[in-house]
């Protein structure tokens, strides 16, 4: 080495030493980082202990009790594993302090830190970077918001150790904070969003332990360190190797701060188990459709318009008492066909949709990121299962649709397949209904004389905030209502250029794309769970030769798709999930083919026979079953208490999922916020 390089080598060493002189002073050695985890631990199980105890409802005591001590023990253990590395750095360096023993140390937190973030808030941090700039500037945003997450453990560790050190003011000052972070993550997003809650809670965790670690961590060495060791590895190994039943987890879950149960779901945890049994299987998969004798007196060339109104749920047609409000759709459901038992395939826009436009459930399609900036999510746009409107188009039909969301445009692939569409929407924001219905009407009234049409839309009234009704206060279930009346004065107008127009041949087809919850199981507005307050949807078909009257069967928005085609007399491809109604709005009974089953979320539902309803959950690794008949409300879980009658049910859902999703190379169906 040349003597100016053994020079400039000299220097960086000489300020390197000078350097650790100063840090060997600083703050926080890696024993009170371990202690300032396990105490930040402590805090968290005594905030999540308060929360269940005064916010969670719970059947019994010893439910509860079950929920507190799992929660404690999970969060400690799982602190205790994070405290692990540098309890054993602490024991390998034996007091002993040097500068890249300390380089080494905050290296590798950074490094796994980000590491864990990306893993926790990937998905939400890429949606970030994309919406900025319109996703210009992804390819750096998304890597420096990922160091900047985890850069916040280490520096939460540096900030509270040092505070702590400047006096009881400054201590109490990240104290406060800290507990903010604590009150913020079980107050905001309670039903949803838990890596956000996970990455909330960390972060307080570790501010609020380094502040009281040098302090406490004396206290609790003389006291007996080894004790709190002991109990520290026995919490660690506990939470691995002991499993909370079926009906504790579904408890854990229902407070926000459960983020070491939602951890272990994901890693650890399997899907409970279920007795052998020899499962009932539904039908054979075949398709029906409607057999010469159903279509005598029905027009040659049909017009039809689907109307599809977001978040209607189907209890709003069923309380007759509420007909004043929405009298257009009251008068539909009783002269046409009205389906009360009608089912969503989802409790999102676009997973719902999409299953009623290719007759396929979620897991049989192929879901990836498309679009740009703000756009950027999950769409099946790189699906191949064709769509019925496009299988319309190619029989010669006229299709054409008036798009109120941008996602509904071809190219993302949920609506694919109109010869012609219309979009009056501007980037992210929701028509309105004046928006929607006036160029709908307009491309009624240019169809021709014996031309087979369909046409569609989707209504974006009502959709919170709820705020395009006539009522602009109150609350939300009342603002909600009111767009529910502002969506039946269009449909009213809609209703009336049909009779008009085409008296003979004109069909009216009114749904929704799923339901909306106001606080039943804990949730608001939609896609947070697959209870029948989202799922259960009204379907209604208007139009010569339908029979009026209520179906009380169950049916599926996949079952459009079928019974439009069967309506033109278009064949329906055999891998198409849904059932042909044409025959049940002739009259004749429904012969259903095929399971009735709905996705979301890494969740799944399978209607079973005898009125259960099995729904499993592949993210939290739980199973409930209800009895729909006796249990509307869906508040007994069968599963934990009578296992062995609904073990065939629940061996079915896993068998029929199974045997229907997607299998390409490595491709799983993603989870879709």
């Amino acid at each position: 080495m040349s003597k100016k390089g053994t020079r400039l080598r000299a220097h960086v060493n000489r300020a390197l030493e000078a350097w650790s002189e100063v840090a060997l002073q600083l703050p926080p050695r890696p024993a009170e980082l371990a202690w300032a985890i396990m105490l930040g631990g402590v805090a968290i199980a005594l905030s999540n202990a308060m929360a269940i105890i005064l916010t969670v409802p719970s059947p019994g005591i010893r439910l509860r009790l079950l929920h507190v001590l799992f929660d404690s023990t999970e969060t400690l253990g799982l602190a205790a594993c994070f405290a692990a590395p540098f309890a054993a750095w602490g024991l390998v360096e034996r007091g002993r302090r040097r500068w890249r023993s300390d380089v080494a140390l905050w290296i590798g937190l950074a490094v796994c830190c980000t590491a864990a973030m990306h893993h926790m808030l990937g998905m939400h941090l890429t949606r970030q970077a994309h919406a900025v700039l319109d996703g210009r500037a992804a390819a750096v945003l998304l890597p420096l918001y990922t160091v900047l997450c985890g850069l916040a453990i280490p520096a939460a560790l540096l900030v509270g150790a040092s505070l702590s050190r400047l006096g009881k003011a400054a201590a109490g000052f990240a104290a406060l904070v800290s507990l903010g972070g604590i009150v913020t993550a079980h107050a905001i997003l309670r039903d949803d969003y838990p890596s956000v809650h996970f990455a909330i809670l960390w972060t307080s965790l570790c501010l609020i332990g380094a502040t009281a670690a040098p302090t406490l961590s004396v206290s609790f060495r003389r006291a007996g360190g080894r004790g709190v060791a002991v109990v520290s590895v026995l919490c660690a190994l506990s939470c691995f190797a002991v499993t909370p039943p079926n009906r504790v987890r579904l408890q854990l879950f229902r407070e926000p701060g459960a983020v070491a149960a939602w951890l272990l779901a994901r890693h650890v945890w399997g899907l409970p188990v279920v007795p052998e049994s020899s499962p009932s299987i539904s039908p054979p998969l075949m398709p029906a459709k409607c057999t010469g004798g159903c279509r005598v007196s029905l027009p040659a060339e049909p017009v039809v318009v689907l109307i599809t109104i977001d978040a209607v749920r189907g209890d709003l047609l069923q309380e007759r008492e509420l007909d004043k409000n929405w009298p257009t759709l009251a008068k539909l459901r009783d002269r046409g066909a009205y389906f009360s038992r009608a089912v969503a395939p989802g409790s999102q826009t676009s997973v719902s949709l999409s299953a009623m436009f290719a007759s396929r459930y979620f897991s049989q399609q192929r879901w990836a990121p498309f679009g740009a900036g703000s756009r950027r999510f999950l769409y099946p746009a790189l699906d191949s299962s064709p769509r019925f409107p496009q299988i319309l188009t190619d029989a010669g039909v006229h299709t054409g649709a008036v798009l109120s969301l941008f996602f509904l445009g071809d190219r993302f692939g949920v609506a694919r397949g109109f010869a012609h569409e219309e979009v009056v929407v501007r980037a992210r924001e929701h028509a309105s209904a004046a928006q929607v219905v006036t160029p709908l009407i307009r491309r009624l009234r240019a169809i021709k004389s014996r031309q087979r049409a369909f046409l569609y839309a989707h209504m974006m009234e009502p959709h919170e905030p709820y705020n395009r009704g006539k009522l602009k206060e109150g609350s939300a279930y009342d603002r909600y209502l009111s767009e529910v009346q502002e969506a039946d004065r269009w449909v009213r107008s809609l209703w009336r250029h049909v009779r008009r127009r085409f008296p003979r041949r004109g069909y009216l087809v009114i749904t929704s794309d799923h339901g909306e919850a106001f606080g039943e199981h804990g949730t608001h507005f939609h896609t947070k769970t697959l209870y029948e307050e989202l799922l259960r949807v009204p379907l209604v078909v208007w139009g010569p030769g339908v029979v009026p009257g209520t179906r009380e069967a169950r049916v599926s928005l996949v079952d459009v798709g079928p019974t439009l085609l069967d309506l033109f007399g278009v064949a329906i491809p055999s891998w198409m999930m849904g059932t042909s109604l044409l025959p049940n709005l002739r009259g004749a009974p429904v012969t259903r083919r095929r399971p009735i089953m709905a996705e979301g979320r890494l969740r799944r539902v399978l209607y079973a026979s005898g009125d259960l309803k099995v729904i499993e959950d592949g993210v939290r690794k739980t199973v409930e079953v209800y009895d729909l008949r006796r249990d509307p409300g869906e508040t007994n879980n069968l599963f934990d208490l009578d296992r062995a009658r609904v073990a065939a049910a629940v061996t079915e859902l896993r068998k029929r999922h199974d045997a229907i999703r997607v299998r390409d190379g490595d491709y799983e169906p993603p989870y879709k916020p």
